[in-house]
């Protein structure tokens, strides 16, 4: 058999696409091929589902207004239109945008999200902060 026409896997990673294939060729050929590929730049791609239409509309989402106290601290929620707004002791006005399900970020903070907690009724109990620092629950305050 002539190794120069021995058949070889062809593997090529374009970063997001992995191609197979087997063809007859010779090393030089497969390594030219490789050479290629690495120079092919991808760039990432993100599939983000989009939050239920539920959470942009008010009167949904009026259920999650309130305050929400943690020890002596105490937070607002509140509805600005079809967009839900945090207020915290010495801190501007933020809005939360829907992640997924009952779990909003901070639309300046990212990284601090807020999930409402429901019981069994559906009614908001309490509201989980989590944060680079930890993770907080801050019962909600009842009227």
């Amino acid at each position: 058999m002539n190794i120069s026409k021995r058949p070889y896997v062809v593997m090529i990673n374009l970063g997001f696409l992995l191609m197979l294939g087997l063809c007859s060729c010779s090393r030089a050929s497969t390594e030219t091929i490789n050479s290629a590929a690495s120079e092919v730049e991808a760039r990432e791609i993100a599939f983000a589902k989009k939050p239920d239409a539920k959470y942009f509309d008010p009167a949904y989402l009026a259920r999650y207004v309130g305050d929400y106290s943690l020890q002596d601290v105490v937070v607002s929620i509140g509805l600005q239109g079809e967009t839900l707004t945090l207020r915290q002791p010495g801190r501007p006005l933020e809005e939360l945008v829907p992640v997924l399900g009952d779990e909003f970020a901070i639309r300046q903070a990212k990284v601090v999200t807020l999930k409402f907690l429901l019981d069994g009724k559906g009614s908001v109990t309490a509201v989980e902060v989590r944060q680079p620092g930890g993770i907080y629950t801050l019962e909600k305050i009842e009227e």
